[in-house]
């Protein structure tokens, strides 16, 4: 570009050349000072300037991620049940995918997707809640069917207890037996003994009623001869009547002295039959204890049964109780299957504008007020420029052309260095992936909201 000169001032006011009628004037150029290049770079630097400063205030966008974890409560997976087993563990092998939100504030985002975890949470145990309710109306009527066979159990062992008011045990009953056994026996031989003595009674007594009647007869006879009929001891009749007299007397001591028997034979007897009746009496009272001893050993090994049963079954009552406490705590939703891994807003990520979107946006935008400034300074620049531009509009040959150095060469390259530089700094200072992290406003809900921009 030409610097105005006092030559050509000279030039343009030249004699028979009127500035008037100079092609220079006429053409609306003159040799003057250019706006220079630096216009739509200052321009174009202040617009991008604005851009990295005004992207503050554009509407943000964050995501935020969290997991669910196939990790179920120990004590879920401690309940026996088959059917519950097996929906569980197709539900801890399944691959279930992590949830992510987006919303204008990362808290917001964090919550968010939180929020849709618990949900997905919820469902998963509402998924199982099927099995989980089967599985507990199984355990509920398992253990009622414990409580009503005990309960059984207690009523046999209290029936049992009555046939034994005595408390006899194993150890007691057996020699009680032998003895009541031995004097059975005893008894049984003694009423053998006076049954043999009664028959035997019975026929001598007979025996001897008949030969004490003989006897009385023949003394009647003795009698009527000796005292009727005046017959004397000599007399045949009465002698064979006395010797038959003598030999039943015989007959009768003998039978006496055999069987014990005199005049009072029947008393005897009686007094016999009474024994006899009075042994059986004996007798039937101990087969009756034998009896009674049989039934106590009975109930006692029917109650040596039942007790170890009833042990087993108090044994099943406490692990299916702490069932039904496992399964009503789950039903209640109190135990998780899926452990969240939540998501943070220190862990969430800015989806938009991200720097390197601000950096395409502001670079776009320089670069777009650079060529439109540099065409508006181009259109509207009435400057010669070289002597081209001289000779076309003086109409007057160049002699020379002479070039001003600059005063300031550092000037300009130190300009763009500054003005890169403060780009650099504000695009730092506005987009530090860490300025988030530092506010301390962040775990707070509102604030995050409402300073969204200063946060971001």
């Amino acid at each position: 570009m030409l610097r105005r000169t006092a030559f050509a001032e000279n030039l343009n006011t030249a004699p028979g050349k009127s500035p008037g009628n100079s092609p220079g004037h006429s053409s609306g150029k003159s040799l003057g000072k250019s706006p220079g290049a630096m216009g739509p770079s200052l321009v174009a630097f202040a617009a991008m300037l604005a851009v990295v400063w005004g992207s503050c205030l554009w509407p943000r966008e964050f995501s935020a991620t969290g997991s669910l974890v196939p990790q179920a409560d120990p004590q879920l997976t401690q309940i026996q049940n088959a059917p519950l087993q097996q929906a569980l563990s197709q539900l801890l092998t399944q691959k279930i995918p992590a949830i992510t939100t987006t919303a204008p504030s990362a808290k917001e985002a964090a919550h968010q997707a939180n929020l849709a975890l618990q949900q997905k949470q919820q469902d998963t145990l509402a998924s199982l809640q099927p099995a989980l309710t089967l599985a507990w109306q199984q355990q509920k009527n398992s253990f009622a069917q414990t409580q009503q066979k005990i309960q059984q159990i207690d009523q046999q062992l209290a029936q049992l207890a009555t046939q034994n008011p005595q408390g006899f045990t194993t150890g007691d009953l057996q020699p009680q037996r032998d003895a009541i056994k031995a004097t059975l026996a005893k008894a049984n031989h003694n009423l053998k003994k006076l049954k043999h003595q009664q028959a035997v009674w019975a026929g001598s007594n007979r025996t001897l009623s008949g030969l004490l009647a003989r006897r009385t007869l023949l003394t009647r006879d003795l009698s009527l001869h000796l005292t009727k009929l005046g017959r004397s001891e000599d007399h045949p009749v009465v002698r064979q009547t006395r010797s038959q007299i003598q030999k039943l007397q015989v007959r009768i001591d003998a039978l006496q002295n055999a069987t014990n028997l005199d005049e009072h034979a029947d008393q005897k007897i009686h007094a016999l039959a009474l024994a006899i009746t009075a042994a059986k009496k004996n007798i039937t009272q101990q087969q009756q204890t034998l009896t009674t001893l049989a039934a106590i050993e009975k109930s006692l090994a029917q109650m040596a049964t039942l007790r170890p049963e009833r042990q087993a079954l108090m044994a099943q009552l406490g692990p299916q109780k702490i069932q039904l406490k496992h399964l009503a705590t789950a039903l209640r939703g109190q135990w998780q299957v899926l452990q969240i891994r939540k998501a943070t807003p220190e862990q969430a990520q800015l989806l938009s504008p991200t720097p390197p979107q601000v950096a395409l946006i502001a670079c776009f935008v320089g670069l777009m007020v650079w060529i439109s400034m540099t065409y508006v300074c181009r259109y509207f620049d009435q400057t010669l420029h070289n002597a081209t531009d001289v000779s076309e509009q003086l109409d007057l040959p160049v002699l020379g052309c002479i070039t001003a150095s600059p005063k300031h060469r550092w000037f300009k390259p130190t300009l763009k260095l500054a003005m890169a530089a403060v780009l650099i700094v504000s695009f730092g200072v506005v987009h530090w992936p860490q300025t988030i992290k530092w506010n301390p406003q962040i775990h707070s809900p509102q604030p995050v909201q409402t300073q969204q921009v200063a946060l971001d």
